[in-house]
């Protein structure tokens, strides 16, 4: 059985229990959605996608882009209330998703997740620091509680 915790949605988080949401593997992130998808929990998804990322890859190499990746997740999963998770989809994309999250949550955890891509990555290495800024673009969706299950 698979468990989702509730989004605190600004609330104080319980001692215990984690105060953000989880950077996951893909297998763990379709588990999390196919079970909101078969409740009637309200479920808000954030798709960010960074735009031209590419152009890392190119100027600095694959394996420069790769370790901008992995600092990404852990960035955007502090951007989610508690029992979300985000996990990446595809090479340059990301997805999160919110249980009990109403529309207003769902936008201002996307500007979030947005404002945090835009912040500066330093990657310090043996011979040089590399200051990596990237953008995204995101876009949401969002079911009601009332909405009949998917």
């Amino acid at each position: 059985m698979h468990v989702i915790r509730s989004a605190t949605r600004g609330r104080a988080a319980t001692p215990g229990t984690p105060t953000s949401g989880v950077f996951v593997a893909r297998p763990e992130a379709m588990q999390t959605l196919d079970v909101l998808q078969r409740s009637t929990r309200s479920t808000g998804l954030v798709h960010l996608d960074l735009d031209r990322f590419h152009q890392v890859n190119t100027q600095w190499g694959h394996h420069v882009g790769d370790r901008v990746l992995a600092m990404l997740g852990p960035r955007l999963a502090a951007c989610l209330p508690a029992g979300s998770v985000v996990s990446s989809t595809d090479g340059d994309a990301f997805v999160a998703i919110v249980p009990d999250a109403d529309w207003w949550l769902t936008t201002s955890i996307a500007e979030r997740m947005l404002q945090a891509v835009a912040e500066p990555i330093v990657l310090e290495g043996a011979e040089q620091t590399v200051p990596v800024t990237v953008r995204a673009s995101a876009g949401i969706a969002w079911r009601a509680e009332h909405d009949a299950p998917i």
